[in-house]
């Protein structure tokens, strides 16, 4: 209030205009010269206090603190080699930027504001950064697919499709869960999903693994596709349970930075892991019905069981 009021006095308030001859002129109220030309002038500006107090006489600026005069070099902020204003705001200790701006965009839209002609309005700081983030993510998109697809050795498009297709699922229960707790979409939340992406993967590995292993469930046995899914989820759900307890001291926590974080990989393993359980199996004997998988596996376990065939007839 006391910087709008030394603001007001020095630069002046616009308070009307005056028409000369065919130009509109904008009247500019403010101290005289003389009365802001030194800092003696300025020592006995007065101050009107917020709750109407001193109206008759005010309160002098000498009487809140000493001036000095200190000189500083003039700068012109540009960004790109443009002119630019900048409106930094301070937020409060657990509140983040994104739920701030969301006020802000909602205030603008409510009065209808428009930039002057010749000016933009562009947003930078925690939005922007995050928006950058995204694409150079989605720059990559392409060549993490085609080295996933490597990198799976399934050798198989109908297996690549389920892992993939698990993996999308997952990215929006990572979502799901964290607009349920009620945090903001941000930066951080996307480094938490993808980190779910991963875990996601893994367990649709494991189970498309066990099921190729299978000579009957690649060629689409409801009952032996059961049983496989059966013998690896003891894996799978101690990972999901660890994975949890571990980011359990972050959600408890509180604050605004991590719970959201830990939430999304958190809340998303646990319904990335009931996703797997359901969604892999279910999609995978459909699939084999229809056309069944090739078999993997099979030549190795065939290979430990003669060899100790043939070292327990050795010992005899």
């Amino acid at each position: 209030m006391l910087s709008q009021q030394l603001q007001d006095a020095l630069d002046g308030v616009v308070n009307g205009t005056i028409l000369e001859s065919t130009k509109e002129l904008a009247v500019r109220v403010r101290l005289a010269e003389h009365e802001r030309a030194d800092s003696a002038g300025l020592s006995s500006l007065e101050f009107v206090a917020p709750d109407g107090r001193h109206q008759s006489h005010g309160i002098p600026l000498s009487a809140l603190g000493e001036l000095e005069l200190k000189p500083s070099r003039g700068v012109i902020t540009r960004l790109n080699g443009e002119r630019v204003n900048a409106i930094e705001a301070y937020i409060r200790d657990g509140v983040l930027p994104d739920s701030v701006l969301a006020q802000v965009k909602q205030k603008l839209i409510e009065s209808n504001f428009t930039a002057p002609a010749g000016y933009r309005l562009e947003i930078g700081g925690e939005s922007e950064k995050r928006n950058k983030a995204v694409g150079n993510l989605m720059t990559y998109v392409g060549v993490i697919v085609v080295l996933l697809i490597v990198v799976l050795s399934f050798n198989s498009y109908r297996i690549s499709a389920i892992v993939f297709t698990t993996a999308f699922l997952s990215f929006g229960l990572g979502l799901l869960n964290v607009f349920i707790f009620g945090h903001d979409f941000g930066f951080i939340v996307i480094v938490g999903l993808l980190g779910l992406l991963g875990l996601a993967i893994n367990a649709a590995i494991v189970i498309l693994a066990e099921l190729k292993a299978d000579a009957q469930a690649v060629k689409g046995v409801e009952q032996d596709v059961v049983h496989a899914v059966q013998r690896c989820t003891r894996h799978i759900t101690s990972t999901t349970i660890t994975t949890v307890g571990g980011f359990l001291p972050l959600i408890l926590g509180g604050g605004g930075f991590w719970p959201p974080f830990a939430i999304a990989i958190a809340g998303g393993t646990v319904l990335a892991t009931l996703l797997s359980f359901y969604f892999v199996p279910a999609t995978f004997l459909l699939m084999a019905q229809r056309r069944a998988f090739s078999q993997t596996g099979a030549e190795k376990r065939t290979g430990e069981m003669g060899v100790a065939s043939m070292s327990g007839w050795g010992n005899k």
